[in-house]
């Protein structure tokens, strides 16, 4: 139950850091900034996103770089 509870976390911190680069690179990049109709469907996609690719990619992949490593 604990593993469950730091990929939780892991996919949570994921997802906001991902955010975060995408709003910095938008801004450093093209110069431009993102209206509040944008980033909230920018947060519901990449939210949806994050949930579906975590568990499918993400996780099982951690769990044999563990299995690797031991």
């Amino acid at each position: 139950m604990r593993q469950f509870g730091i990929l939780t976390g892991l996919a949570i911190l994921s997802w906001a850091v991902g955010i975060a680069a995408y709003v910095i690179a938008l801004r450093a990049f093209y110069g431009e900034t993102v209206s509040s109709g944008d980033l909230s469907a920018v947060l519901f996609w990449s939210l949806i996103t994050c949930i579906i690719a975590f568990p499918l990619i993400y996780a099982p992949l951690m769990f044999l770089v563990r299995r690797l490593l031991s």
